[in-house]
């Protein structure tokens, strides 16, 4: 467990008097143990299991057909019904829904490797989510055109199959 980048790491630890440190380490240690790793505690593996696949259902949807998402990402007006990358699955959620996770030995994915795609994964979906965003702005400025958008596009396209193709090895280890 990593301390976040919380206020109380900064606020308690980093300005305060040794004894107030004191104080508030005593504090978090009585607490810890009652919940457990903070922000986990309360997870619910079931429901973090069934955002997973419901993610993985909206990835693979939208790449059905590439070119109708390529055209709404290089569209000069915004269009409202443009098919957009759908929300990414957070840390918090693939943590909690590990313990759930089997082996696929047929796909080559063992439970121990979870987290790893998991990261995988989210480098993946960011890139996709960056490109995605490049891409829309492609066509501003001097050196904005139409086939810079494009050039985009298609890599966002492509970072989003690979992230794509991860998560729906994730889900499936959790739907065994």
């Amino acid at each position: 467990f990593a301390p976040s980048k919380g206020v109380l790491h900064r606020k308690h630890l980093g300005t305060t008097s040794l004894s107030s440190r004191r104080a508030f380490l005593a504090e978090v240690s009585l607490i810890v143990p009652l919940f457990g790793v903070p922000g986990i505690a309360f997870a619910k593996p079931d429901a973090d299991a069934k955002l997973i696949q419901a993610a993985s259902d909206d990835l693979v949807s939208l790449l059905k057909d590439p070119a109708i998402f390529e055209a709404g990402m290089v569209a000069i007006d915004e269009d409202p019904s443009a098919p957009k990358l759908p929300r990414q699955v957070s840390r918090m959620t693939f943590q909690s829904a590990e313990s759930l996770s089997k082996d696929l030995v047929d796909s080559n994915f063992y439970a121990e490797e979870f987290m790893e795609v998991a990261i995988e994964y989210a480098e993946h979906a960011g890139a996709a989510r960056d490109l995605y965003k490049l891409a829309r702005l492609g066509r501003v400025g001097e050196n904005g055109s139409e086939e810079v958008a494009k050039g985009y596009a298609k890599r966002c396209i492509e970072e989003a199959q690979a992230a794509s193709a991860l998560l729906a090895i994730i889900a499936a280890s959790l739907s065994k």
